[in-house]
């Protein structure tokens, strides 16, 4: 496993996670639990990570308390696995990892992931400068885009704390 991955997370599991059943929402094959932990991103749930070739790959199932009124994920749910694609995407591309904090983001919904759907993101970091980074994502189901999204990332001056995966 190379740097790069050897530094994208492995295991968050969210509140929702200890009353659904597994089976029901299975896990992508060849992905592990993001580590990571915040209260915000507890309330968004299990969040997997995987190496393709070097460069991390998230995915997220889909779950019921994601759903808008139309049974798809939120917008606001998918703006938030696009901000942290992006951002631990950047971040951890650098030993030690970049502290960095989301100034600007923008984000086209171009399609929609439904209850029970598998969802995936991957990044481009398109410039790492001193104090501002920049980076794309698509978040797709399948070969099915559902989200393209930008963002500018402010580069802070202390290292990240929280765990890494191990």
């Amino acid at each position: 496993m190379n740097l790069l991955f050897s530094h994208h997370i492995a295991a968050l599991g969210g509140c929702h996670d200890r009353v659904m059943a597994a089976a029901e929402f299975p896990v992508s094959d060849g992905f592990t639990r993001v580590q990571r932990r915040s209260p915000f991103l507890d309330l968004l749930g299990a969040l997997h990570v995987r190496d393709d070739d070097g460069q991390p790959v998230y995915g997220m199932r889909v779950r019921p308390q994601h759903a808008n009124n139309r049974g798809a994920a939120h917008g606001g749910v998918l703006m938030t696995l696009a901000d942290l694609v992006l951002g631990y995407t950047t971040a951890f591309a650098s030993d030690p990892p970049l502290p960095l904090t989301t100034a600007s983001m923008s984000v086209d919904f171009v399609g929609a992931a439904q209850v029970g759907e598998w969802l995936e993101g991957r990044a481009e970091i398109v410039r790492t400068g001193r104090s501002l980074a920049f980076a794309t994502c698509y978040l797709t189901v399948g070969d099915r885009r559902v989200v393209r999204a930008s963002s500018v990332l402010a580069v802070g001056a202390t290292p990240l704390s929280g765990p890494l995966p191990r």
